[in-house]
């Protein structure tokens, strides 16, 4: 983008969750692929789909700023932590049980975070915390994502139709 002199990063987003919108209204309402299962009204919109798009923002508003104060590969690394974070959200929620299996990969994958984090030189803790409030973000709309399409039984694509104007 810097090439091309496009100082528009955000429209780019704009346009995938527009796109992706457009094209799920059009396989459940026009060409009728999917079967739509609900009628989403006003207040279901704005009580379950639009917190979602409002932990999207977060996240990417986050885990922008935080290049401002991390190094790339330090962020890369902190990123694994993710599943760590969305598991336990997982657990919280009542959407998954703990296994023993689970539990041991995750309580790995945050050892390796944590070994990977130690020797890191350019360290800040505004960095810190913006990348596990964007990890955090991600997480919580991972579930609540998770808790729209299964709990409610919502197809994806109609999901995407119901989702992509929030976020």
């Amino acid at each position: 983008m810097v090439d091309l002199k496009f100082g528009y990063p955000m429209a780019v987003s704009l346009m995938g969750m527009a796109m992706s919108g457009l094209l799920g209204f059009l396989c459940c309402r026009l060409l009728r692929l999917v079967e739509v299962h609900a009628v989403v009204r006003w207040r279901f919109w704005f009580s379950k789909i639009l917190p979602i798009g409002f932990f999207m923002a977060i996240t990417l508003w986050t885990g922008n700023e935080v290049y401002l104060y991390l190094t790339v590969a330090f962020i890369q690394m902190l990123k694994a932590f993710t599943p760590v974070v969305t598991m336990v959200c997982l657990f919280i929620a009542g959407l998954e049980d703990p296994t023993r299996a689970m539990v041991a990969s995750v309580l790995l994958t945050a050892t390796g975070t944590a070994v990977a984090a130690y020797g890191e030189v350019r360290m800040s803790v505004v960095g810190l915390v913006l990348m596990f409030s964007s990890e955090t973000a991600e997480s919580i709309r991972l579930v609540m994502t998770q808790f729209l399409l299964v709990g409610l039984k919502f197809h994806p694509i109609e999901g995407l139709m119901y989702l992509a104007p929030a976020c």
